[in-house]
């Protein structure tokens, strides 16, 4: 699959992310607890009391360590589109995809959805659609549901959605010029401890009207973060926020370079993009 946006880092305390489910309704559907219990530094949130059943048992779990967790279009191809998970660590997530292959969203719930899996957008907004990073804590429900499923295509695409931990370098860096751009960065750490980032870059030229790039770099013995796979498009959305995207051009070239908490861009595909620097208020 090619890999178009995101960024993941190797995090050391961690060592399983997910249980795979079986069925849609074998689980208890109890509601989560207020209650919080400390481990270290991170924050365990049961998901029910003392005494109760727990609802996870009978998943099982998927260890993902340092390499990525992946979740196919057939995976969940006859449920509707729809693939469910437990997490078993309380951490931040990665979800990275191919935009243009299919439509992912992720669903994080206290408890089973006890309803027929094509119901699940009806009744629930997604935390996240697309490419992006989560934050999930042990004991939360993940769904993840694909559009191109049973109802919508007679077999399921060679699509997937990569899940795995976002690096340091991973999250939003503004245009320190302009303030209207934005980066959205994921540090993905291979497993031989080579870095890469996949940007996606946001500019709006008006209310209506945003240009966007996207970008998979990889780390050089220089330091810089080069890529000659960058796709930028128009993204227009009329009265009635319809939107539309307008290619402009593929298999663009150039690279970025860290200062600090300064993300530097020198895009060769045109000259506006050169010498951009974004910044990471985090940091």
């Amino acid at each position: 699959m090619k890999k178009l946006f995101s960024i993941i880092l190797a995090v050391s305390t961690v060592a399983t992310l997910f249980a795979s489910c079986g069925a849609e309704n074998e689980a208890d559907g109890t509601k989560a607890a207020s209650t919080e219990a400390q481990t270290g530094d991170v924050t365990v949130e049961p998901i029910f009391e003392s005494g109760e059943s727990d609802p996870t048992l009978g998943y099982t779990p998927i260890v993902i360590n340092n390499e990525h967790f992946v979740v196919t279009a057939k995976d969940g191809f006859d449920n509707a589109g729809v693939s469910v998970y437990v997490c078993d660590t309380s951490a931040d997530y990665a979800f990275r995809c191919d935009e243009d292959e299919a439509t992912w969203s992720v669903y994080i719930l206290d408890a089973p959805f006890e309803d027929a899996a094509r119901y699940l957008g009806q009744a629930y907004t997604p935390d996240l659609v697309g490419n992006g990073i989560l934050n999930i804590k042990k004991g939360r429900f993940v769904y993840i549901a694909c559009d191109k499923n049973a109802f919508s295509c007679d077999e399921a695409p060679d699509t997937e959605l990569d899940i795995f931990y976002p690096g340091e370098l991973s999250g939003t860096y503004q245009d320190s010029y302009s303030e209207r751009a934005s980066a959205d960065v994921i540090e993905d750490i291979e497993e031989d401890g080579d870095s890469e980032l996949y940007v996606k870059i946001h500019w709006g030229s008006s209310a209506t009207e945003a240009s966007v790039w996207e970008m998979e770099c990889e780390k050089g013995t220089d330091g810089k973060y080069r890529y000659d796979d960058c796709i930028k498009y128009i993204v227009t959305t009329d009265d009635d926020g319809n939107g539309n995207k307008k290619l402009v051009y593929k298999d663009g070239s150039g690279y970025f370079t860290l200062d600090g908490n300064k993300l530097l861009w020198n895009g060769a595909a045109e000259e506006s993009c050169k010498n951009c620097v974004f910044v990471n208020p985090k940091n």
